[in-house]
């Protein structure tokens, strides 16, 4: 039993040499604390005064319209670019 001992003391005390055993020891109670702290803070936190509402509908605004209009002429400047680059004859042939 001694042995047995003996061995479990070594092993112990090469586990406790390491930066990981001691940074997990400091770290649970940290943590422990913080997880009961933000609950405490979130509830002494001032309630949200305004509200944003996004219209998503494609009529909603004139900026859908105008987003959708800039996204369409840079379609077609993709496009021309892209028949222009296939038109150019490759070079030596």
């Amino acid at each position: 039993m001694n042995r047995i001992l003996l061995i479990a003391r070594r092993e112990f005390l090469a586990y406790a040499k390491t930066v990981g055993f001691w940074l997990s020891l400091l770290a649970f109670p940290l943590f422990a604390v913080l997880g009961g702290a933000i609950p405490a803070l979130m509830n002494h936190a001032e309630p949200v005064r305004e509200a944003v509402i996004i219209d998503e509908t494609p009529a909603g605004s004139g900026l859908a319209a105008a987003v959708s209009q800039a996204l369409e002429r840079e379609r077609g400047r993709a496009d021309i670019a892209a028949l222009r680059m296939a038109a150019v004859p490759e070079a030596g042939t």
